[in-house]
């Protein structure tokens, strides 16, 4: 089964993104292009996957969830879980490893209809003293995959005979570590 994909999408949190991505936002956009998977991963941070779940569910598009993480040996790496509780605990536990430098810019996070409900203070623009293989580690142990994806980049992953949900309607996530396997997507890309 081939399925259309958005994998490294990334809302108001990040930075260079313009005021409209909201989790409500970019879920009606990639459901008028026909995306049936879809991936929040804001640099350093999962808060707005809640809000992203739900405008997504709404649009009938399965979600991943997660964050691109900054590692101290200058790797952005996508972590990627298929259970949102998952997904936030594992990235406000890597969020606690960020250094302590506020952000000039205000770092809100939303609830599924826009309403500001917290503030990130640490700036995200900052690289974690963790290591790559640390962070691999820590988020394979944790049920998340790791994998490397260019921003917008559109693709489609082969499930092969798996299928992408489960009968719970939870997302197969062996299926797509399998689907990144045969794309042969390197796992981390260093910065130029």
């Amino acid at each position: 089964m081939k399925v259309l994909s958005l994998l490294n999408l990334k809302s108001t949190l990040s930075s260079c993104t313009s005021s409209i991505s909201s989790p409500s936002s970019l879920a009606e956009k990639i459901a008028q292009r026909g995306i049936q998977l879809a991936a929040l991963t804001d640099l350093n941070t999962a808060m707005n996957c809640p809000a992203f779940f739900v405008n997504c569910s709404r649009h009938s598009i399965a979600c991943l969830f997660g964050m691109e993480a900054w590692t101290y040996d200058n790797l952005k790496t996508l972590i990627l879980f298929s259970d949102l509780k998952l997904a936030v605990d594992f990235c406000s536990s890597w969020y606690d490893t960020l250094p302590n430098t506020e952000c000039s810019k205000k770092q809100y996070y939303v609830d599924e209809e826009g309403e500001i409900i917290g503030e990130l203070k640490k700036d995200l623009q900052n690289r974690s003293p963790v290591k790559f293989e640390t962070l691999k580690k820590q988020a394979l142990n944790s049920g998340g995959v790791v994998a490397y994806v260019k921003p917008e980049t559109e693709l489609y992953l082969d499930t092969g005979n798996e299928v992408l949900l489960h009968e719970d309607s939870t997302i197969n996530l062996k299926a797509i570590e399998k689907a990144f396997e045969r794309l042969q997507v390197p796992q981390a890309e260093p910065l130029s």
